[in-house]
């Protein structure tokens, strides 16, 4: 009876090992996911601010220029 036990929390330990090792990697394949929208949401954050403020320059020069 008792060797019997002893198989079958073995066998749910491992499974359980099994587990985790898996939770894991999809751990690090959602840090990399993670980082990488971090990277193209900065990217477009500095493409988004430089048109910005390229529109707002603009708009003051034709500004100033009807302005005597």
């Amino acid at each position: 009876a008792w060797d019997g036990y002893r198989r079958l929390v073995l066998t749910k330990l491992d499974e359980l090992t099994d587990s985790i090792k898996g939770v894991k990697a999809e751990i690090v394949d959602l840090r990399d996911s993670v980082t990488e929208l971090k990277v193209k949401a900065a990217v477009w954050g500095a493409i988004f601010g430089a048109v910005g403020a390229a529109v707002v320059a603009a708009i003051a020069s034709a500004v100033q220029g009807k302005t005597p």
